[in-house]
């Protein structure tokens, strides 16, 4: 039986639970997605699937502790959906690394701790201020960045597809009141996509050094091309057609532009997320 919403709140309408539970297992998995761009590292929220597993807890007794089987996740009955208060910690806080230092490590030695860039706060709430168009691009943006993170290892053009997809999301809401013109004799775009593509990574992954544009404008235009490869002929990486090999630098030159291009997303989703949020705190003030 359809009913308005002054004729819910009469009756005391109540929504199901599993209504409410899945919005709280949404906002978890889209802060999870925010951070995974706004740092280093992949973040992701547990499944309820079986798996092997190392337990953390044994590391003090021993650094390689055997793997067990077990879920990843599960509900606890004695757990309620809403919380009093938080619990006092008992750890040491999380550090916090100078944004630029943060940003211009090149990896992460395998047993880093995690850390966060010292501007984290401001970029949370940069994110939570934008309006429902810019939040939905940034989501989706965010998402095609972490399926590029879990394709990698497995499916190398897929995952290098997803993080330029990722990019393009970013440029398309940048473009997204631009009317679309075209040569009255070829027909072709006059303001083309690979050109959008270099202008944005320019503009939002160098900046102000225009001194760099030539030299980097080269490494984005390579990028792109591999991208177009890739879904138009075809041309697959290395990675997905062969076994990698030790000790030889078949796969070399394709693994640096993977890397690339995803520092590359960081750094540019990053400071489109700034200007965005300032342009439209301007715009709310105005």
């Amino acid at each position: 039986m359809a009913t308005d919403q002054g004729k819910q709140l009469e009756m005391g309408f109540i929504e199901p639970d599993w209504i409410n539970q899945s919005r709280r297992v949404d906002r978890i998995n889209h802060v999870l997605l925010w951070l995974t761009t706004l740092t280093a590292f992949q973040l992701v929220f547990p499944k309820q699937r079986s798996s092997w597993f190392r337990s953390d807890s044994d590391r003090h007794v021993d650094p390689f502790p055997l793997p067990q089987w077990g879920t990843e996740a599960y509900i606890l009955r004695e757990i309620g959906p809403c919380i009093e208060a938080f619990t006092e910690p008992d750890y040491a806080a999380i550090q916090h690394t100078e944004i630029h230092e943060y940003h211009s490590r090149i990896g992460l030695i395998l047993g880093h701790e995690f850390d966060l860039p010292d501007s984290i706060t401001e970029l949370l709430k940069d994110v939570i201020s934008l309006d429902a168009e810019a939040t939905e691009t940034f989501l989706s943006a965010c998402l095609l960045f972490r399926q590029a993170i879990d394709l990698w290892q497995c499916y190398s053009s897929l995952s290098f597809a997803s993080a330029v997809s990722a990019l393009e999301t970013l440029i398309d809401y940048n473009h997204r009141e631009l009317k679309l013109e075209r040569c009255g004799t070829c027909g072709q775009e006059r303001y083309r996509v690979v050109k959008k593509f270099l202008d944005f990574c320019l503009q939002y992954g160098v900046g102000n050094r225009k001194d760099l544009y030539q030299e980097y404008k080269k490494a984005f235009s390579k990028i792109y091309s591999i991208r177009s490869a890739l879904l138009h002929t075809g041309k697959l990486m290395h990675d997905d057609l062969y076994c990698p090999t030790i000790g030889t630098w078949d796969n070399f030159e394709e693994r640096e532009q993977h890397r690339t291009l995803l520092r590359l997303y960081r750094i540019c989703a990053l400071n489109w997320l700034r200007a965005t949020a300032a342009e439209q705190r301007v715009k709310r003030v105005g």
